[in-house]
């Protein structure tokens, strides 16, 4: 399900791109022409704006690959739905999604120790994460000076994982909960029931300059705006001390430049046509086509953690905080399939995996505090964490 701001964003979304493909449908649309490669004997499917009429040159491809003095006239299976262009020759596309992202889970941080077996009831790597949903949208200007202009942004706060261990699941009948560096193992706070619960959430935009340099290959560079916001919280009772609440949350503010690929892995084909002695170039694109995409980059991580144990009739309330810099990579790769619906709306989907190293995440910060002793911390950020998932959604031009 959808919860929070990402389901307002989610609603908001879908209102808006109503609004954007009722506007499309009743504006000026767009004609997609193919231009000739002259002198190898066949055409080529560079895509460009253009009124599909008769081009006015004299220059028209022959058979045989050569060049005429009979004019040129273009056609596709787009030519009977659209018939004309922006003033500015530009366009532009807008898609909404719907993203459904799974994470793994936090690493490995003891949590709760048996004195009966010793070993650790459980680890923050057992924390699983379901899988999650949030909105995503993008609006891509084509055609801006020569290059497109890309801005995406999408956002899940939803992931939730939870472990339960009361009194009657534990051997001894109580356990030693890890609290900070000095506070774990045999050490530990011994308590008789807990609750454990990690929260995530993730915030991503990004702002693209894109080229395309041939028929298949489009190169990007752009700025990437990352917020990765991590928590953990242990609920329960001490063996004698009554009610206590240990909580930690770990916040990355990453920002920073990527670089990246679009790559058309199915695309359309092209053709040409003699009539007489007037060649016509038939665009012949499928309504179906693949992409690829692949994105990288090295970010500034500006990382900060809190951490915080009450107990209020026992050992009583502390809290210890640290921040610092740290760089972060962050990779992505994915395929993407779109089906052409009509002359302004398309339907895809797709699948992305996500990677990003070097972030700080809330378990693993109680290893680099002493939250009892001194109220002492520091800011650990060897975290990695996969996200990989599904999309769907409408994607619009006009």
């Amino acid at each position: 399900m959808i919860h929070g701001k990402s389901g307002a964003l989610a609603l908001l979304g879908i209102f808006f791109w109503t609004v954007v493909a009722s506007a499309a449908d009743s504006g000026l649309p767009l004609a997609f022409n193919s231009e000739t490669m002259a002198g190898n004997g066949r055409l080529g499917d560079m895509v460009y704006c253009s009124t599909p009429s008769p081009a006015t040159n004299e220059e028209s491809a022959t058979a045989d690959g050569g060049t005429d003095t009979e004019p040129l006239q273009r056609s596709s299976w787009l030519s009977d739905l659209v018939n004309n262009c922006a003033p500015c020759g530009c366009y532009w596309t807008a898609s909404a999604d719907i993203l459904l992202l799974h994470r793994s889970a936090s690493g490995s941080q003891p949590l709760l120790f048996d004195p009966l077996s010793q070993t650790y009831l459980v680890n923050s790597s057992d924390m699983a994460f379901p899988w999650a949903a949030g909105p995503r949208a993008s609006v891509i200007a084509h055609n801006l000076y020569g290059f497109d202009l890309e801005a995406s942004f999408f956002a899940i706060d939803s992931w939730t994982a939870s472990a339960d261990f009361p009194t009657s699941s534990l051997p001894a009948g109580f356990a030693f909960l890890s609290v900070d560096s000095v506070f774990q193992g045999m050490g530990g706070i011994p308590v008789t029931d807990a609750r454990f619960t990690e929260r995530s959430q993730l915030y991503n935009g990004e702002l693209n300059l894109r080229q395309q340099i041939n028929n298949s290959v489009t190169l990007l560079a752009g700025f990437r705006w990352v917020e990765l916001y991590d928590s953990y919280q242990a609920q329960g009772n001490t063996f004698s001390d009554g009610a206590f609440t240990h909580s930690v949350r770990a916040f990355n503010h990453m920002y920073g430049f990527q670089l990246g690929t679009d790559v058309a892995l199915f695309q359309q084909n092209s053709g040409y046509s003699q009539f007489g002695q007037t060649t016509v170039i038939q665009d012949q694109p499928s309504r179906f086509r693949i992409n690829g995409i692949l994105k990288a980059g090295i970010f500034a991580n500006t990382a900060s953690q809190e951490s915080e144990y009450s107990n209020p009739s026992g050992l009583g309330d502390f809290t210890a905080q640290a921040a610092g810099k740290h760089p972060t990579f962050l990779g992505e790769a994915g395929v993407v399939a779109t089906y052409q619906l009509g002359t302004h709306v398309a339907l895809h989907g797709g699948y992305q995996v996500m990677y990003v190293d070097g972030v700080a995440l809330a378990s693993r910060q109680i290893s680099s505090t002493d939250l009892i002793t001194t109220q002492f911390a520091t800011i650990e950020t060897a975290g990695s964490v996969l996200y990989h998932g599904a999309n769907a959604g409408l994607e619009f031009t006009w």
